[in-house]
């Protein structure tokens, strides 16, 4: 079952983002046990993402679902502070009142990676598939 499927002290592979197709795509290996196969983490649908910290090799505490709003607020600093300087991100960023109009219209999901290494991850989607695929 894919809701099952934990990340919780997994190591991140890969970070694969296709902007065209608003997919952001992460995978994440046990690095105690090589041949266990791999986790993978699709986001689809895919607003914002906002990516802060050393991911490489960042060793995953959580990766949740958070209610969309308070994660904006938790992120909004770096998500405001990025469009203001040079446009980057999506124009609802700019302030809470439209993000919480733009959430609620587009029915967003937000979800947390977090680490004990400061690294840290938000997505802003419609949908998250976990799967798990061999080595």
């Amino acid at each position: 079952m894919p809701d099952s499927i934990d990340f919780h002290d997994l190591t991140i592979e890969t970070i694969f983002i296709d902007a065209a197709a608003h997919q952001l795509r992460l995978t994440a290996v046990d690095a105690h046990s090589p041949s266990a196969g791999t986790r993978v983490a699709e986001f689809e649908d895919v607003s914002v993402y906002c990516l802060s910290g050393d991911l490489f090799g960042m060793i995953v505490f959580e990766l949740e679902e958070r209610d969309p709003l308070e994660l904006y607020r938790q992120f909004a600093k770096q998500l405001q502070t990025t469009f203001a300087a040079n446009g980057g991100h999506a124009p609802w960023v700019a302030a809470e009142a439209t993000a919480a109009a733009h959430i609620a219209a587009h029915g967003l999901r937000g979800f947390e990676v977090s680490s004990s290494t400061g690294g840290a991850a938000a997505i802003w989607c419609r949908e998250l598939k976990k799967s798990a695929e061999p080595k």
